[in-house]
């Protein structure tokens, strides 16, 4: 039991007043489940109150749980499990009839988000039932803001760890600005953070590091893009575009460090440059001020990442730094939510007819802000930012504060 998440995931249900959950995983079927258990191999439940849980599996991953309130059912009587449910609901005080406020929660989504909707109709119908010709009738919710709460609220061992993950992206990225060439394409350029990466990376074995990954799929990490092409979208592939004087260029990268713990977390990070013609030390203002808005726009939006707040508000702050300035806006979010993964279970920040915008910002919550001037020669900067419930916000590694020349 990662008795760390479940204390976690039993503050959200005290901050959203849900009073039980209920988890029902088939094998490989629920990424949750196996986030606060670990891996199962056949049905295995966790019943959880506010204050207590009880995990059911059966007898022959006993042995593989390191658990003290585990109950067991046998594979061969395989209907016993729906009746240990109810035992378990008894124990942690569940009574419809006395309490009819009280709530189940199960893992099915309202939003359409395929990363909540895991339990399956025909599952919910069949623990429905069960739990229905015991107690009688019972209301159930969607448990997907106890999910989301989880995945986006941190421990400190897990800020560290991703720390980590960040500063090693941005090490990267320094070394690739500072050997990147004029005249280079962007795919290789591409090429030179993948090479880069493979020669530098002994340092993380010192932090706990037993596996180093890209963040995403080799093919787009890291995106580069450079002069006209900024007019295209974020996730565009590199191409044979060459990077020119008078070109900005930016960077879209993150790594994934997997630690001796089995954990793996991922960073984040976008980054700007500017190739300076023969007779420039600096960039013309053109292109200052596009560098000079997404830091702004930046500032803005660490600023109204408060806990509570809902991810639409802090798009909607941040968004309007770069259109108000440009009169161009960009067609992606403003951020996401971060963790083991680059699209983490979480609050979009982003516009609100996504459902997912109206998910509140949690505290402990890392989120990236990444506002983009989408216009030849434009640019764009990522920051991988943790919310701290008092204040004040901080990025998990430097921040981009001054635009990086290349000669």
């Amino acid at each position: 039991m990662n008795k760390e998440k479940l204390k976690i995931a039993q503050q959200v249900m005290k901050d959203e007043n849900i009073p039980f959950w209920i988890i029902y995983a088939e094998e490989g079927r629920d990424p949750t489940f196996e986030r606060l258990i670990g891996p199962h191999v056949v049905p295995a439940v966790l019943v959880v109150s506010q204050r207590a849980h009880r995990t059911i599996v059966s007898s022959l991953d006993a042995d593989n749980i390191e658990e003290d309130k585990m109950w067991t059912y046998s594979g061969q009587s395989r209907h016993s499990i729906e009746s240990l449910i109810n035992r378990a609901l008894r124990e942690l005080h569940f009574d419809p009839r006395e309490r009819p406020e009280q709530t189940i929660a199960f893992n099915y989504s309202t939003m359409r988000d395929a990363k909540t909707d895991l339990l399956g109709y025909g599952v919910a119908k069949h623990v429905m039932k069960s739990i229905r010709d015991h107690f009688g009738s019972f209301k159930h919710q969607s448990a997907e803001a106890v999910i989301y709460g989880m995945y986006d609220r941190k421990s400190p061992d897990e800020l560290k760890k991703m720390t980590i993950a960040a500063q090693r992206a941005d090490e990267i990225l320094k070394v690739t600005f500072r050997d990147l060439q004029p005249g280079t394409t962007e795919k290789q350029a591409y090429q030179l953070v993948h090479s880069i990466m493979n020669r530098n990376s002994a340092w993380t074995a010192n932090c706990g590091v037993v596996k180093e990954e890209l963040a995403w799929a080799a093919n787009h990490c890291p995106v580069v893009l450079t002069g006209p092409n900024f007019a295209k979208g974020g996730h565009a592939g590199a191409s044979d575009t060459q990077i020119m004087p008078g070109h900005t260029v930016y960077f879209d990268f993150g790594v994934k460090l997997t630690f001796k713990d089995g954990t793996s977390w991922c960073s984040d990070i976008q980054r700007m440059g500017y190739v300076l013609r023969g007779d420039e030390n600096r960039a013309p203002f053109e292109v200052q001020k596009v560098f000079n808005v997404l830091v702004k726009s930046i500032d803005v939006g660490i600023a109204a990442l408060r806990p509570g707040v809902k991810g639409y508000m802090v798009d909607e702050a941040s968004r309007k730094i770069v259109v108000d300035a440009f009169g161009v806006n960009y067609d992606h979010a403003t951020g996401h939510s971060l963790g083991e993964s680059t699209h983490s279970p979480g609050t979009r920040l982003t516009g609100r007819q996504n459902p997912l915008s109206h998910l509140k910002v949690q505290p402990w919550g890392v989120y990236t802000i990444e506002p983009r001037v989408k216009i030849d020669n434009g640019g764009s900067i990522e920051e991988d930012v943790v919310v701290v419930p008092n204040g004040p916000n901080y990025t998990l590694c430097e921040r981009q504060k001054e635009l990086i020349y290349i000669r």
